[in-house]
């Protein structure tokens, strides 16, 4: 079986990692993958018609698969070209793949205005749900319950939409430390023995970049405010009404492809509230020194926003470095939490603090928490989830 995957790779990018994660397990297990790159550098650059062609050839190529995969994120097909024509982009695609058997992972929730039967009639050349129908042979995969039913209600068949799992990668597992980093840490931190280290780890930037595109069109009036769906705000808050002895690592810096202003606004909140030697902005961090900055990390934040709807890779790598996690109670975070508790979750900002403070009294916490993300863990693994999506590629060319 041949699989050709249309995807970010070999780049600073999320999805570009997670399908390098899932290329590693497919190749002990599988024949033969391959992938037809976006380089997010030089699609931002392009234009419409340039960008056509570069995907022409994609729909030449996949000719030649069994099965075509796309990893699907709507800032994926943006450029020097309005927005909408970015979702007319994908819909040519498709249509150029359309008697191909077709798997799309969506890392995003749907844009319903797109898919709506009334909206539908003005939108029609940007809606793709007609090609995740019950008789087509695409398959769409999102990675929780919510973007189910959101895809449900965008109108796609429920046989062309399955839920799977978001995979826990295992990176540090056989990490050496980097003495020579933890030092610098160490100094820049002035860590000692009393010393506890806060962490968010994600880039920082506003967060709805590539999350949803009709709320990135809202960024200009939301930049105002710093509004960011990782909380990085929020966390440098929280660090600034604890004791001296808390220190913060904020493990990511600007998004390559994003804005700078709620970076800026935090550098400046750090700046008016002299927390210059209290916090480390890492900035794109190498994944081989997760391992050095895991080990400094005491407890690691994620005050999202309840509009963060999909699943996030930030929280996998998280869950690996096995410290324990602080979480507002988000839906999607509520059902990572399903099957076992690695997260801690909390209300708001001041549960949060009240949170960090009760696992410096209590060292009980941090092992009930670091066996539960043991767990998760071993069963939400890359190799867990090629073999499946392996069974599912085998499923549709038998259909």
């Amino acid at each position: 079986m041949k699989v050709l995957h249309l995807s970010t790779y070999n780049t600073k990018c999320g999805i570009a990692d997670y399908l390098r994660y899932l290329l590693s397990e497919f190749e002990k297990i599988d024949e033969y993958h391959d992938v037809y790159p976006i380089n997010m550098d030089v699609q931002k650059k392009r234009e419409y018609n340039e960008a056509i062609e570069y995907y022409e050839e994609f729909i030449k190529k996949a000719q030649k698969y069994d099965i075509i995969h796309i990893q699907h994120e709507f800032g994926t097909f943006t450029g020097d070209y309005p927005i909408w024509k970015s979702f007319k982009l994908f819909n040519y695609i498709l249509e150029g793949i359309k008697d191909k058997r077709v798997f799309v992972t969506f890392h995003s929730p749907p844009i319903l205005l797109l898919h709506n039967k009334i909206s539908n009639k003005i939108f029609k050349s940007y809606s793709f749900v007609k090609y995740f129908q019950k008789d087509n042979n695409f398959i769409g995969l999102v990675h929780n319950n919510i973007n189910l039913n959101q895809y449900l209600q965008a109108g796609f068949s429920p046989k062309s939409i399955k839920q799977i799992f978001h995979p826990t990668p295992n990176l540090i597992k056989n990490q050496m430390i980097n003495k020579e980093l933890s030092d610098a840490v160490t100094k820049k931190l002035n860590l000692d023995k009393d010393s506890k280290v806060l962490s968010i780890t994600g880039f920082i930037n506003n967060s709805l970049e590539g999350r949803n595109i009709l709320m990135r069109l809202l960024l200009t009036l939301l930049s105002s405010s710093g509004f960011s769906l990782k909380g990085q705000d929020i966390g440098i808050k929280i660090l600034n009404q604890l004791p001296e002895n808390y220190k913060f690592i904020l493990l990511g810096g600007k998004h390559p492809h994003g804005n700078s202003i709620y970076y800026d606004k935090i550098v400046e909140y750090i700046n008016e509230n002299s927390l210059n030697d209290r916090v480390l902005i890492t900035g794109f961090y190498d994944e081989k020194d997760l391992a050095t900055y895991a080990e400094l990390i005491d407890i690691f934040l994620a005050p999202y926003s309840n509009s963060f709807t999909a699943s996030s890779g930030a929280i996998n790598v998280n869950i690996q470095c096995k410290k324990p996690i602080i979480a507002f109670d988000i839906e999607s975070f509520k059902e990572i939490n399903n099957e076992f508790e690695p997260l801690v979750l909390v209300k708001d900002e001041n549960s949060m603090k009240e949170k960090i403070l009760e696992f410096e009294k209590d060292g009980s916490l941090n092992n009930y928490y670091i066996s539960q993300e043991e767990l998760y863990l071993k069963n939400n693994s890359y190799e867990k989830l090629a073999k499946l999506q392996l069974e599912m590629y085998k499923s549709l060319m038998n259909h």
